[in-house]
């Protein structure tokens, strides 16, 4: 008990918490509970934009702070984390460890700060790429939470920066005369590069990042007597290696065929019926490329608990790799969109060919209409729009005010819409006339309570014609398809499906 730290920690959840891949805050939790007592939770946002997330944060006992956006408060929410962390600080002299969870480089002279009052400063990023490489220069201990949750894979070249530091540890320890226990070589390469750690290239314990240096030849471990720990013995090859710049050997997988059979096929190939119609469920055209999160989520409808260990791969591996060996046979091809920062799979003729002798999962049908609805869901009725419009004129000539709250407007609105009985969604519609006509501030756009008393100036009003709908339309449309990576173009062809008044107006 005597290493464990008293931990406070800091979240910036706008710079952590706003990507596709929702942040599981519970891994890092279970990752600092390792290091000592979390005495001090506390997360900064706006959480009107983050509702879905504040249930798992309450859940893991995190404190929420408000701090919601205004044009005159830039930055507000850094700004309180920098202010309670150095408070903590100077006040909670108990307190050892400080974790900022954000890659935001901006917490640089915080980090610099607190090192000054002996605190021990731990960051994490949500990963390698979207944290700033100033990070690791001023942290005790750098961490990435796509390696804590198995999104992210280490490529061989990766790796070998560090087996250098090992190397350079091992030589370091050994000048010292210090016994190069694996605890002690971890420490010392922790203090020489505050952002190594095994699990940032892919290893739960540091024991097997060291046994994956023994395959390559670059240690020799030995077993203490009596106790878990183990000893670290630099191979002389493996220093000559280094100094001649050459990287370390590749342990070989050797392929053992009995009784002369062939070499057997991977058990990745054994996902290939399952994988072509998720494929086609996500683009039945199977002519686009399909971002690889979607082709994930499709799969586990038709592959009941599917776990990558039941197609050959272990632990440290990810879906991506399993693509990988995939593409390796010419079924598919993996596309990397550097400006979005992802990766996409396209399906080849190879495997549309095969594709036709797969048979068709039994959901697959209601998978496509689930998806038809989804993709309706985001439409927009037009007519809708049109018929509310000179209601809503209306409704402003009948209240006669130049400052009137929302609510009130509404029920006037309404009366007439009910007297109609037409089968438009009244509250929906509303608020998108207040949008489309300029009553409503774009920085209110989705956040406003028709209940509230938030006034509304008239001089604002201006009348729209079906033109300018469609432009307005045709804007939101295009966000949503970029924020949840729908086709645009099928987006707009189920829009105009869905509003026969533009068909009508181009006839």
């Amino acid at each position: 008990m005597k290493d464990l730290k008293n931990i406070a920690l800091f979240i910036d959840y706008e710079n952590v918490g706003g990507h596709r891949e929702k942040l599981d805050i519970s891994i890092v939790i279970n990752k600092l509970k390792e290091k000592g007592r979390i005495i001090i939770k506390k997360a900064y946002a706006d959480w009107s934009n983050f509702r879905n997330d504040k249930k798992q944060m309450l859940n893991n006992s995190i404190e929420l702070i408000e701090m919601p956006r205004h044009n005159n408060r830039k930055n507000s929410a850094d700004i309180k984390l920098v202010v309670d962390a150095l408070e903590i600080a100077i006040t909670k002299h108990y307190i050892d460890t400080i974790v900022v969870l954000s890659g935001d480089s901006d917490f640089t002279p915080l980090i610099s700060k607190l090192r000054e009052y002996n605190k021990y400063v731990i960051a994490i990023g949500r990963d390698k790429n979207s944290t700033s490489r100033l990070l690791p220069g001023y942290c005790d201990e750098v961490f990435y939470y796509a390696n804590l949750a198995g999104e992210a894979e280490t490529t061989e070249e990766e790796l070998r920066p560090a087996h250098e530091l090992l190397i350079k540890t091992l030589q370091h320890l050994n000048d010292d005369g210090i016994e190069t226990r694996g605890s002690a070589v971890k420490q010392q390469m922790i203090q020489f590069d505050s952002e190594f750690n095994e699990e940032n290239y892919g290893f739960k314990q540091f024991k097997k990042f060291l046994q994956n240096a023994k395959e390559r030849g670059i240690i020799e471990l030995k077993q203490i007597e009596n106790q878990k720990d183990l000893l670290v013995v630099i191979k002389e090859e493996a220093e000559k290696r280094v100094e001649n710049n050459e990287p370390p050997t590749k342990p070989e997988k050797v392929y053992k065929p009995t009784n002369g059979n062939p070499k057997p096929k991977h058990k990745a190939l054994n996902l290939l019926p399952s994988l072509f119609w998720a494929m086609k469920t996500s683009d039945p055209s199977m002519t686009k490329p399909v971002y690889i999160n979607d082709i994930s989520k499709t799969l586990r409808r038709y592959v009941q608990d599917f776990k990558l260990e039941n197609y050959g791969l272990n632990r440290q591996q990810t879906f991506k790799n399993l693509l990988e060996i995939i593409q390796e046979k010419e079924y598919i091809e993996l596309q990397y969109e550097e400006v979005a920062n992802k990766h996409y799979i396209k399906c080849t003729q190879k495997f549309l060919v095969e594709g036709k002798k797969f048979e068709k999962p039994a959901d697959y049908e209601l998978a496509l209409l689930e998806r038809a609805f989804k993709i309706r869901k985001i439409n927009y009725d037009l007519s809708a729009m049109l018929l509310g419009q000179p209601i809503l004129r209306e409704s402003l000539v009948w209240l006669e005010a130049q400052q009137l709250p929302v609510k009130e407007l509404y029920e006037a609105f309404i009366e007439p819409i009910k007297e109609l009985k037409t089968p438009i969604h009244a509250r929906y519609t509303f608020l998108t006339l207040l949008q489309t006509n300029g009553l409503l501030p774009e920085e209110e756009w989705g956040r406003v309570d028709i209940m509230h008393d938030y006034g509304l100036n008239l001089s604002n009003f201006k009348t729209l014609d079906l033109d300018d709908y469609y432009d307005f339309y045709v804007r939101i449309i295009r966000d949503v398809s970029e924020e949840l990576d729908y086709d645009f173009d099928l987006l707009m062809i189920a829009f105009e499906t869905a509003n026969p008044i533009l068909n009508e107006d181009k006839v």
